[in-house]
């Protein structure tokens, strides 16, 4: 029920994107045309002198030319002779951010393959208990599979949770496994404004990165 949810508010989504983006197509060309004969499956929708959108299935592309005159301002000051030191700081910063992005790649790698060699040992270990309780199995009495804990004489000794954590740790400690946080499906959809203004702020500070690492 919940995929289904999920399946539709995308679809109502986007196609009130859709709708939107048309009615502002029409506004904009003063036409009560559905749209030019181009074989393009592309919408293109100019938003003043400087940011132009483009709508394409389920594809929305927002561009700007508004920040190439403070983005030339910042690349002069840090060419600038007397800011040459803080330009050699950050090309020092840059550097160093290269080489600590290149040792979490390959640690982030081990430690993937780690994980999968311990999954796959334990996994290969419940397999084989497994069959050892299937070989044995004309020697005890049969009991219903159940996540309760034994609470009388009549539940098995052997009697186990199946709730069995596929990785552990080599001290025992369970790994918990980590999920999408998609707002409606696997968190509360009131997460939804506190997810969205966070991957916007990250993706904002990332793109500034870039505009610095341009200046240099």
């Amino acid at each position: 029920m919940a995929v289904w949810l999920v399946l539709a508010s995308l679809v109502a989504v986007w196609s009130l994107v859709h709708v939107s983006f048309n009615r502002l197509l029409r506004r904009r060309n003063h036409t009560l045309l559905p749209g030019s004969l181009s074989t393009s499956s592309s919408k293109v929708l100019s938003i003043g002198h400087h940011t132009q959108a483009t709508l394409s299935a389920a594809c929305l592309n927002v561009s700007t030319t508004k920040c190439n005159n403070p983005h030339d301002t910042i690349t002069m000051h840090l060419n600038a002779r007397e800011n040459r030191r803080l330009r050699n700081f950050l090309v020092r910063c840059y550097d160093f951010g290269v080489l600590l992005s290149a040792v979490g790649m390959f640690v982030a790698v081990a430690g993937l393959l780690w994980f999968t060699v311990i999954a796959m040992h334990t996994t290969w270990q419940h397999l084989s208990a497994s069959k050892d309780v299937l070989a044995n199995a004309d020697s005890k009495p049969l009991a219903k599979r159940d996540l309760m804990p034994p609470t009388s004489a009549l539940t098995p000794t052997y009697h186990q949770s199946n709730l069995v954590p596929i990785v552990r740790l080599l001290n025992g400690t369970e790994i918990t496994s980590s999920y999408s946080q998609i707002p409606g499906w696997t968190v509360p959809l009131s997460h939804a404004p506190a997810i969205l203004f966070a991957i916007f702020t990250t993706q904002a500070f990332h793109e500034f990165g870039h505009a610095i690492c341009a200046a240099l």
